[in-house]
């Protein structure tokens, strides 16, 4: 290595020219700088008084990087909540192949293993004002395989719930916020006092406000009951995410990628063809 010399030898004029004096000195210099150092001795018998160091270069040594296990930040467990191969235009099959496109892998949940259904196994509430105590419960329950996926991920647990537009006629708002309020309420129960970020996609529900497209009734209501449980489930990072209106598939995807591989303090966003707001 030619700057060796020069990195050990002080020639600036100073008391002692060497800085390096004995044999130790210089071993341990040569040993930081990547070389195999090993003693002459077979030359040191023929010169009494002279000290030789045999130094072999080596250069897997000298380049190879600091070695670290990844913290529990980095190591990241994404399950995204939507039907497996039920088409791959959906956002959910979308969203998992951007995510492999920035290096991260994450796992789709079928939502039939997740969620038990409004009078398909739930008990129906005698007193239509209120969710009953049994199905609030048996909504809780049905969370369990993939609370049980999270404990025994490695790293940081993140959820992505994307939760599809209702349909123009208010009845199916009306019904598509109670079944979404009664899902997000047992999810939010069944993760407790877990460190999970829960991206919750909920479209319609911001960007009016942002002026990117018009406000769906059901996502504003989902929008505004997150905002509050932010607030009751302090230990969850909760995120809200719309889009701006008629953004293809594809680009919606894109964008929550980026936004996933690199998120930002922000917790309400609306993501555009530009960027966010």
């Amino acid at each position: 290595e030619p700057d060796l010399f020069h990195e050990v030898v002080s020639t600036d004029g100073d008391d002692e020219a060497l800085r390096l004096r004995d044999s130790g000195a210089w071993q341990e210099a040569l040993q930081a700088a990547g070389f195999e150092v090993s003693p002459g001795s077979e030359h040191g018998e023929a010169l009494p008084g002279a000290c030789f160091l045999l130094a072999e270069w080596n250069s897997d040594l000298a380049e190879r990087p600091e070695t670290r296990s990844p913290t529990e930040e980095e190591q990241r467990a994404i399950f995204i909540l939507g039907q497996a191969g039920k088409s791959k235009a959906r956002l959910e099959t979308m969203l998992a192949g951007a995510l492999s496109r920035y290096g991260i892998s994450s796992i789709i949940s079928a939502p039939e293993t997740a969620v038990v259904k409004a009078g398909n196994g739930g008990t129906r509430p005698k007193d239509k004002r209120k969710v009953s105590k049994a199905t609030a419960d048996a909504a809780a329950l049905s969370w369990q395989p993939l609370i049980r996926q999270i404990d025994n991920a490695a790293g940081r647990a993140e959820i992505v719930f994307a939760l599809e537009a209702a349909t123009a006629r208010s009845q199916d708002h009306m019904k598509a916020l109670q079944s979404r309020l009664l899902a997000l309420t047992g999810l939010l129960q069944s993760l407790g006092d877990r460190a999970v970020r829960v991206w919750i996609v909920a479209e319609g529900g911001a960007r009016a406000l942002a002026e990117r497209g018009t406000a769906c009734p059901a996502q504003t209501g989902v929008w505004a009951f997150v905002r509050t449980a932010m607030n009751e489930y302090a230990k969850l990072d909760l995120r809200l995410v719309d889009f701006a209106e008629d953004m293809p598939v594809a680009l919606k995807a894109e964008r929550l990628a980026c936004l996933m591989s690199a998120p930002t303090e922000a917790r309400e966003v609306v993501l555009t063809a530009e960027g966010m707001t």
